[in-house]
């Protein structure tokens, strides 16, 4: 009864407070950040690796292995998971959850240092990740040809527009972190080679791939202004 008591005796004062209130929860809910991937410290991170041509085997025995190895001696390391597929092997190592991530990263790239001229040469350089939400795509884009188009413009014409106009043009805009592009033709020579020419000239196959790599060379021809 006493606060009945109050609010009829001083309307005023019960005014102002809960117009003081209401002031106060606005500016709060007004000024509340949004977030579509609030940041999160999952105590997960992976190291990929691509070694082009090699089969499964040779990636789990010359790739994957040496860096589960290496990896293990990290601080607060929980679980240890690889795959390897042909051309690829990735290895993720699961953390404790109190674990500093940004660390923990470090860490492994120290150890992966320590044992990257030990890896096959045609290995490119381990990458490191942590397994951030942030990271995830948030917007995807197609780039299509039209169907009513004078133009002659052909797939790989349009992959080659999409890596060097359309990727370049979407990275330069504030707060894009990356761009990838995926799909798409890319141009290649193929050569055919004729079983009776070889055989009447003398020569194997492995001698013309042996020939095409030597021919194959990019080598700096002088600096342009």
């Amino acid at each position: 009864m006493g606060i009945i008591k109050t609010a009829v005796k001083r309307p005023v004062t019960v005014l102002m407070c809960v117009l003081v209130v209401i002031v106060i929860g606005y500016t709060s809910f007004s000024k509340i950040p949004l977030d579509l991937m609030p940041k999160m410290n999952i105590p997960i991170a992976l190291v990929q690796t691509s070694y082009e041509g090699a089969g499964p085997y040779e990636v789990e025995n010359l790739v994957t292995r040496p860096l589960e190895s290496v990896l293990s001696t990290v601080e607060n390391v929980k679980n240890i998971y690889s795959d390897s597929s042909e051309g690829s092997s990735i290895v993720i190592i699961e953390f404790s959850d109190d674990t500093d991530m940004d660390f923990a990263t470090l860490q492994m790239r120290e150890k992966i240092d320590m044992i990257k001229s030990a890896l096959p040469d045609d290995t490119t350089a381990p990458m490191v990740f942590k397994l951030d939400p942030n990271m995830m795509p948030i917007a995807m884009i197609s780039v299509t040809k039209s169907e009513t188009s004078k133009s002659e413009i052909n797939d790989i014409a349009l992959k080659s527009y999409s890596d060097n106009t359309v990727s370049p043009a979407l990275e330069r805009i504030a707060g894009v972190a990356g761009v990838s592009t995926l799909g798409g033709r890319t141009r290649e020579i193929r050569v055919n080679l004729r079983q009776d020419k070889l055989t009447g000239y003398g020569i194997s196959a492995n001698t013309v791939v042996s020939l095409l790599r030597a021919e194959n060379l990019n080598l700096p021809g002088g600096s342009v202004s």
